[in-house]
This record gives structure tokens, C-alpha cells and sequence, in this order.
């Protein structure tokens, strides 16, 4: 009769551990690394944690594989792990850093307020979130997204005057979940 095995686990390449207590650094896969807080680190170390990479945020992310004694069988990502999301609950990465598992990076969010977080798209060339040139109109035109509907906020000379009409939108519209492209104004 064969030893039962516990569950495969990779190898993983070493990395030195910070020389701040307050947290520790969990060797992924395919190079990548994610922050936890050193109270998480153990009860983390516990699973086989790999890196997935996300098309759509262009970020890698912390996972693992669930075993049978967990409910369905699929993938569970670090994040909703540490804040314990239940279904309908998303794990939102307050600063975009989708490896930085610590529990001050991380909040609960709705799948909507996730979605309003995210960071400037990959094809943007104003540099400025919710900022597109209108080439019809030869401006600048300031745009923002609030339950389900795209609000076009006006047209500008410039991109920098079309960053902050939205930003004072968001500051209304999504409140702590508004992504600034100026923060401190």
C-alpha cells in the first residue's frame, strides 16, 4: 500500500526576507513575488500558492489551487483568503499592487466598486484616466463611469483641465473608491 502525499508543491525560487518585521515576502511561480503581513505568513504558508497572470488588469495575482474538504473545486485568490469574502464580496487591492497581500493594501468591495478602482486602461493616450481625445471636436473630453452609465463631463484645451473636471466628479460619484489622477488637489 502506497504513502498518501500531500499536495504537490513547486518549487519555489528563495528570496531573502525583509529585515521589517511587519511583513514577509511568499515566493510565487513564474518568478513573481507577493507581500503578506507577518501575522498571515504561516497560516498562509499552509497552501501552494502560484501566480496567475490577469489579461484583463495586466497584473499577476496570488492563488491556489482548492483541495476536496474545501467546497467546489477551483481556484482561491490570497486576498479574498486574508479578508474572508464570502460570495458577492470582492477583494479590492487599494493601490493597484495585485501582489501586495498585506491587510492595509486590501479592503472588501463590490464587484461595481472594484470595477471603479481600477487603474488607467493599457490603450490610453492622455495619460489621464477617463480622458479621451475628440478628434471630431479637436478637444480634450472628460468622461466617467457611475452605475452603469458613461457621463461625458464637458471638452477641453487641455488633458490636465479634463483630468481635474473628472477627478472632482469621481470625489463625488465613487467616494473612496475614486481612482485620482491628482490626488492631493
Amino acid at each position: 500500500m502506497r504513502k498518501k502525499r500531500g499536495p504537490y508543491k513547486v518549487r519555489r525560487h528563495p528570496v531573502t526576507q525583509p529585515s521589517d518585521p511587519s511583513y514577509r515576502i511568499i515566493p510565487l511561480t513564474r518568478g513573481q513575488n507577493t507581500l503578506v503581513d507577518t501575522a498571515d505568513y504561516e497560516w498562509l504558508n499552509q497552501w501552494n500558492w502560484y501566480a496567475c497572470y490577469n489579461r484583463t488588469s495586466k497584473s499577476f495575482y496570488a492563488e491556489r489551487n482548492a483541495d476536496q474538504t474545501e467546497g467546489p473545486p477551483g481556484s482561491r485568490q490570497m486576498a479574498r483568503e486574508i479578508l474572508g469574502c464570502k460570495t458577492g464580496e470582492e477583494a479590492d487591492h487599494i493601490y493597484h499592487n495585485t501582489l501586495d497581500n498585506r491587510r492595509n493594501s486590501l479592503r472588501k468591495a463590490t464587484d461595481t466598486q472594484n470595477t471603479i478602482n481600477r487603474g488607467i486602461q493599457s490603450n490610453n493616450t492622455s495619460g489621464y484616466k477617463g480622458v479621451v481625445w475628440d478628434k471630431n471636436r479637436k478637444k480634450w473630453q472628460s468622461r466617467i463611469k457611475h452605475r452603469g452609465k458613461d457621463i461625458l463631463l464637458g471638452r477641453f484645451s487641455s488633458p490636465e483641465e479634463a483630468a481635474r473636471v473628472r477627478n472632482e466628479a469621481a470625489k463625488k460619484l465613487h467616494g473612496e473608491f475614486a481612482v485620482l489622477t491628482f490626488p492631493h488637489t
